[in-house]
């Protein structure tokens, strides 16, 4: 038998290499994420006023998450209380999901059919994000068009780098407008 306290240390790290690479070998191929089957999730829209966000709950089959999610945010809100984000022509060309990294691919119209503005832009990026983080496996989205990297989308947002969810931008953490709350401020005389 082995005399295992004549295994150094370069012996163990090579025996939990060899563990993880059997690991990796015998996982299941073809193992999809997330796992198919219907999921109750929340699309967000903007609010009456453009200025938030709140959500729809929505029924998908969960034969393409991801995919499922996007279409439901290009399909527009259920509620007369809420507004579409996106223009109806605006398309998924494909995605790619890596490790909690969500990289989407729109046509030209999610851009050329935009309404504009710095708040019409948040509220196009943030409904996606929002929604796309809270499927699961999803912690940060990546947005392309027709597969070329994005610095903006309509000029206001920089969008080289990866977006995670948001809170600052839902209907439901907005300040309270009937609040009686009152503040005290001393302005000095100089």
């Amino acid at each position: 038998m082995y005399n295992i306290e004549r295994i150094k240390k370069p012996g163990y790290i090579l025996l939990v290499l060899l563990v993880l690479a059997v690991i990796f070998l015998l996982r299941t191929p073809g193992d999809e994420y997330p796992p198919p089957g219907e999921r109750e999730v929340n699309i967000y829209f903007a609010t009456e006023d453009a200025m938030y966000l709140d959500s729809e709950r929505r029924t998908l089959p969960g034969e393409d998450l991801y995919r499922e999610a996007i279409e439901e945010i290009i399909a527009g809100p259920d509620s007369d209380d809420l507004r579409a984000t996106v223009s109806e022509a605006t398309e998924l060309n494909d995605y790619n999901y890596e490790n909690g990294l969500i990289t989407l691919n729109f046509n030209e119209a999610i851009r050329t059919d935009h309404p504009g503005g710095s708040t019409g832009e948040r509220l196009t990026i943030y409904s996606i994000v929002n929604t796309m983080t809270s499927l699961p496996g999803i912690d940060e989205v990546i947005f392309k068009i027709e597969g070329e990297e994005l610095d903006t989308l309509v000029g206001h947002l920089d969008l080289s780098i990866p977006y995670s969810y948001s809170d600052d931008i839902l209907l439901e953490n907005t300040p309270d407008e009937e609040s009686t709350e009152e503040y005290e401020i001393e302005i000095e005389d100089n």
